[in-house]
């Protein structure tokens, strides 16, 4: 195998989840290696380590908007954007229920935040 180009170094996270880096970045042709499953934990581990999902329920909750949390957090609007749009939908979907009667899950969800 080649090694890296232009002196790439091992991203922590790529050992926190046990990616060979020696084989991640290029293949042998030299063209960007993806792979899809791998991006995807990438993906969560990167939101769960910038914006926790319980914190983004509770902002969700708390109608903070994406520059409030990305201010909060230190990360972009857009970022705060993609890591808030499904904990919007749980906030809504819970508060939906909770106003039609059904017990309030989220309370458990939440806890301790």
């Amino acid at each position: 195998m080649h090694a890296p180009r232009c002196g790439a170094q091992a991203a922590p996270g790529h050992y926190l989840i046990e990616h060979q880096f020696d084989t991640i970045l290029l293949t042998e042709e030299g063209c960007r290696r993806f792979d899809g499953e791998k991006e995807k934990q990438t993906k969560f581990l990167s939101g769960e380590l910038l914006i926790p999902w319980k914190a983004a329920v509770r902002a969700a909750f708390d109608e903070k908007t994406n520059e409030q949390v990305a201010c909060e957090f230190g990360v972009s609007e857009q970022f705060a954007q993609m890591r808030m749009a499904g904990a919007r939908v749980f906030a809504r979907n819970a508060l939906a229920r909770q106003r039609r009667g059904y017990s309030p899950t989220w309370q458990r969800c939440t806890r301790g935040l």
